[in-house]
């Protein structure tokens, strides 16, 4: 009698064990045996790509003789072979145990068709609770979809008398409308008046911090503003070689002379040592004076005024 395992859900993978014996009952392997070797029907059936979905392992375990078939009945080789409410039968066709060709039945299963749904629309007539129990089942309490949450729902309640946590707790009904307007009226005054409200600590109110606060925003243009600071407390100051170069370069400029180029301090100061110890020349109104080296060579002409002043000195 082949052998039924089971009713399996829909797309699971099942597995088939099968044994091997020679012709004295002992174990012995199968050969020749492929994917295509196993033949499954479909409520009578065969499927049309032998071996779709089929895995074959000979001597399972290294067991001599112990094999397993196992079917992946999520293969989709031929469309719509494997479906929910169908029975499968499961046979080996032409292979070779101790040298003999067989064909053998190896097992039946079912897909989702030994299953009895129960389909409840009412419990107790009432379509809602049926759903409210279905929800509760599925999802837990939905406050949306569902009224039913293990707690007897009322429309009306009763005055409880059995509340505990009042005891020591002022359950005297304050005068509600009098308090409020107490409220009011002191808050209203504390508001309305807060420029006059004097400081606890001292003199002086929110008015004139205000009024200060504002002054700091309108008279910035009085603000003191430091443009020189006199140091008093330092020594060891000294000039940068830039600024004794323009102070001496200045002392030319304040001389009054007429160079017609422009003229430094180091340049004028040669320019006297040469007229001191070079040669000269005068010729009208100009004097010319050489390098005293060669006597030759014009280092500036001077170009003198009728009064002895140098007017113009043009450096060579």
């Amino acid at each position: 009698m082949t052998k039924y395992y089971g009713d399996i859900a829909e797309d699971a993978t099942i597995k088939i064990p099968f044994n091997t014996v020679d012709s004295s009952g002992a174990s012995v392997t199968i050969t020749d045996l492929v994917a295509a070797d196993v033949y499954i029907y479909k409520d009578g059936t065969v499927q049309p790509t032998k071996g779709a979905g089929v895995t074959v392992s000979i001597n399972h375990g290294s067991t001599t003789g112990s094999h397993l078939i196992t079917i992946d009945t999520s293969n989709t080789t031929d469309a719509g072979f494997y479906v929910v409410g169908a029975d499968y039968e499961v046979e080996l066709v032409g292979v070779t145990v101790d040298t003999q060709t067989i064909n053998a039945w190896i097992g039946v299963f079912s897909i989702e068709n030994r299953f009895n749904e129960v389909d409840v629309t009412k419990i107790g007539g009432d379509t809602q609770s049926a759903t409210d129990l279905k929800n509760f089942a599925d999802t837990g309490y939905n406050p949306v979809t569902s009224k039913v949450t293990g707690v007897l729902l009322v429309d009306t309640t009763t005055t409880n008398t059995d509340m505990r946590g009042t005891d020591s707790a002022n359950t005297v009904v304050p005068d509600v409308a009098g308090t409020a307007a107490g409220l009011h009226i002191t808050t209203d005054g504390l508001i309305a008046n807060i420029n006059d409200v004097v400081k606890s600590g001292g003199t002086g109110d929110c008015a004139a911090i205000m009024a200060d606060t504002n002054e700091l925003q309108t008279n910035q243009g009085a603000w003191a503003t430091a443009t020189s600071v006199t140091v008093s407390d330092k020594t060891g100051f000294s000039l940068s070689s830039a600024g004794v170069t323009a102070i001496t370069d200045d002392i030319f400029a304040e001389t009054g002379w007429n160079t017609g180029d422009s003229i430094t301090f180091g340049a004028g100061f040669n320019l006297i040592a040469a007229a001191l110890v070079g040669k000269e020349s005068v010729s009208g109104s100009t004097i010319t004076v050489y390098d005293a080296s060669d006597g030759t060579t014009a280092l500036y002409t001077a170009l003198i005024a009728a009064s002895g002043d140098i007017r113009t000195v043009t450096i060579a």
